[in-house]
């Protein structure tokens, strides 16, 4: 949410407050914006903010990913969120998706996060395959092609039906444990593609170099 401010008052946000669990209106009493020196992150904008109802104090930051910071959400820096950040090698829809996910589940809106963390594997499988229409086909090809291993693809696959239960909700409901399990195997899953694989394939590479010389 877009911070309200105005000449004569502190600036303010509305998120969810780690102790009131609930939606709270927070003063903003600092703001910083931090730029990666490396070029490979996007500037982030640090709100340091204290509850309006329970005084308890929050970072928040924001990153430049269109042409302000309004175009993105909030996250919750302190206190430490349950989830941890998705990699920064992942694609920009997928981290979107990812934290959106993460939100939802911190709002206990379990079909909403079932439909989040469906969306966030979507857009892994379009990252590999932009021209396949079809979530479960482009999660066949990257199975097909040795991008995820039968066990992956059956998280995978798993990830999906909670997804669709999610997006289609009739008498069944998406319960907590679902949807929560469901980020927890997409949480694996980006750890994997996104991190431990190119750190493998680092090692590797390091290694064949050395036999070489």
């Amino acid at each position: 949410m877009a911070p309200a401010e105005s000449k004569n008052a502190k600036p303010q946000l509305a998120e969810t407050c780690a102790k009131c669990e609930r939606p709270r209106v927070f003063k903003v009493l600092a703001r910083d914006v931090v730029v990666d020196p490396s070029g490979n992150g996007e500037p982030a904008e640090y709100s340091f903010v204290k509850c309006l109802t329970c005084d308890e104090v929050a970072l928040f930051v924001r990153s430049l990913l269109g042409d302000s910071f309004e175009d993105d959400r909030y996250r919750c820096e302190y206190p430490a969120p349950k989830r941890p950040s998705p990699p920064n090698k992942a694609p920009l829809s997928v981290r979107r998706s990812y934290l959106e996910a993460a939100r939802c589940e911190e709002a206990k809106a379990w079909d909403a996060c079932a439909v989040m963390v469906g969306s966030a594997l979507e857009a892994v499988a379009i990252s590999y395959d932009s021209q396949t229409k079809h979530f479960a086909t482009a999660l066949k090809k990257m199975h097909n092609s040795g991008i995820i291993g039968d066990e992956m693809f059956a998280w995978a696959d798993e990830v999906r039906r909670t997804r669709n239960q999610g997006a289609h909700p009739g008498s069944n409901r998406t319960r907590a444990i679902e949807a929560s399990e469901a980020l927890d195997l997409v949480e694996a899953m980006l750890a994997v593609l996104y991190d431990l694989r190119p750190k493998f394939e680092r090692m590797k590479a390091r290694r064949s170099k050395m036999k070489l010389s």
